[in-house]
């Protein structure tokens, strides 16, 4: 799947020593906050740099056509994508992208045959998307969520700077952690889990749970800490990809304009005692009574005696974060029925019907009151 070079400051400097321009990409947030001492190490080295800032939290199209258009403009040695899981997106899209030229997107995302060689190095300043540590990225054509893919786009280097997360604002802390922790939790039951996948996923969730109070509070030194977990589940999905949580909170996020792991939250808290509650519909190749052990190991990990206290316990932690739930009207539920990706919902271990995700949704307003 290829390596990734985790970098301090210090061997930052040795890895971009040969570069003479890059091409970096970040929000005008992280730009105000966490670059200050990566430019300077790049200025005391001679290193020329062009900065692409005009795209939005969940990318579009347009957004990569803006970011290529620069690129393209100049030779650059690599490309460094500072930020949350858009910039790092973006990044790995002008990656895959770049040699395309003005070709429909239509037609891009349909055929992509070659990725840019470029190296890619990922700064992340959130502690949630992971995806410093996947070979695949989000973007929206039209309004729906595409994910592109290629073992090329896993990021060459990711330099880590905790300092980064104290600066973010106390709903996307949340939103972020709850975004890592879904990605664990899905991966661990997913179809395509391995004994590798499962061990990245139990040690991010065990980190999560021993160290997210104390980082919602502003205690600086799990900072490092919380984007080891998120790294780690990043890992963890670029194994197993993510499952029904995610399929289902793509479009609640684009409708109700919730954080992505605000989204993931409250889908995976009504789908989790769902999913135990209909192991009979078990669809992993591995049988009913391997899906029935993983929900009890989950339950483990969570400190729990049996699976469905391990869901209860993810719902409380939901619940004290206290995020918005949306009242749906019946056209929403239809939108956001239509809108859940099937081939997400072929890495669930549990088959979902029409009807069950309807419900679902259903129980996403219920959950409001408890």
């Amino acid at each position: 799947m290829g390596c990734i070079e985790l970098l301090s400051y210090d061997s930052f400097r040795d890895y971009v020593a040969p570069y003479k321009k890059v091409f970096i990409i970040c929000g005008y947030s992280s730009l105000a906050s966490c670059c200050s001492d990566l430019l300077d190490s790049l200025r005391l080295q001679g290193i020329s740099y062009d900065i692409f800032s005009e795209f939005t939290p969940n990318p579009t199209t347009e957004d990569v056509d803006r970011a290529i258009e620069m690129f393209s403009n100049d030779n650059y040695d690599a490309i460094i994508s500072i930020g949350g899981g858009s910039a790092i997106d973006v990044g790995k899209c002008v990656k895959m992208f770049c040699h395309m030229g003005t070709e429909d997107w239509e037609n891009k995302l349909k055929s992509v045959k070659c990725v840019e060689k470029i190296p890619l190095i990922a700064m992340p300043t959130t502690a949630g998307s992971g995806a410093e540590a996947t070979s695949f990225a989000v973007i929206y054509y039209s309004g729906v969520k595409q994910s592109v893919s290629a073992k090329e786009l896993l990021p060459n280097a990711v330099l880590f700077d905790g300092r980064c997360l104290s600066s973010l604002p106390l709903y996307q802390k949340k939103a972020t952690v709850l975004d890592a922790l879904g990605h664990c939790i899905e991966s661990y039951w997913s179809v395509h889990s391995t004994k590798e996948s499962k061990s990245f996923a139990e040690t991010g969730i065990r980190i999560i749970l021993e160290k997210f109070e104390d980082y919602l509070d502003g205690k600086s030194e799990t900072n490092e800490d919380m984007q080891r977990a998120a790294y780690l589940a990043g890992k963890a999905i670029n194994v197993t990809k993510t499952t029904a949580g995610h399929a289902m909170a793509y479009k609640l996020t684009t409708l109700y304009g919730f954080a992505h792991g605000h989204a993931v939250a409250l889908c995976l808290r009504v789908l989790w005692p769902w999913m135990i509650r209909n192991t009979a519909k078990c669809c992993d190749e591995r049988g009913r009574e391997y899906l029935e052990g993983t929900f009890d190991e989950l339950a483990t990990i969570f400190g729990c005696k049996d699976a469905m206290q391990g869901a209860e316990r993810y719902g409380k932690i939901v619940g004290w974060a206290s995020l918005a739930v949306p009242r749906f009207s019946e056209e929403d539920i239809s939108v956001l029925t239509n809108s859940v990706n099937p081939l997400r919902m072929s890495n669930n271990p549990i088959k979902l019907e029409r009807a069950d995700i309807e419900n679902l949704y259903r129980g996403i307003m219920e959950n409001e009151s408890r």
